[in-house]
């Protein structure tokens, strides 16, 4: 069944609408955006995001040793565990929450549209591009 939905391009210097496109979605997509947008939710609750994480790299010489050291502090492991866990749903390729496979769905829809450079834009400087 799918919903039609119209997705407009604000400009941001004085809120006017630029362009608007109306698109059909199909109900699998709608479900995988659903879960997208829950995913990101909590990833960015996560407390790698959200707390404050001392973090450091000293680097010096010790001339008792005659050599580099190097000192690091980092975050805890279940820090880190919690966010690479909640990171997970966006780059495992199984999964359908993967950064890739929604934004070639999305480019599907879009296609021939400033939408559609916008998702290139978007996955051109993504670091999750495979």
């Amino acid at each position: 069944m799918g919903k039609q939905i119209r997705i407009e391009k604000i400009k941001t210097s004085d809120g006017e609408i630029e362009r608007t496109i109306d698109v059909q979605i199909d109900d699998d997509l709608i479900k995988n955006l659903e879960l997208y947008k829950e995913c990101c939710d909590k990833l960015s609750r996560s407390a790698f995001l959200s707390e404050e994480i001392n973090t450091s790299l000293k680097m010096y010489y010790d001339d008792s040793e005659q050599s580099l050291v190097f000192k690091g502090e980092s975050p805890s492991d279940q820090v880190l565990d919690g966010f690479l866990l909640r990171l997970r749903p966006f780059i495992l390729n199984d999964e359908p929450t993967n950064f890739n496979y929604i934004t070639i769905r999305l480019k599907g829809l879009l296609s021939g549209s400033v939408f559609e450079q916008k998702i290139n834009n978007i996955k051109k400087y993504s670091m999750l591009i495979t």
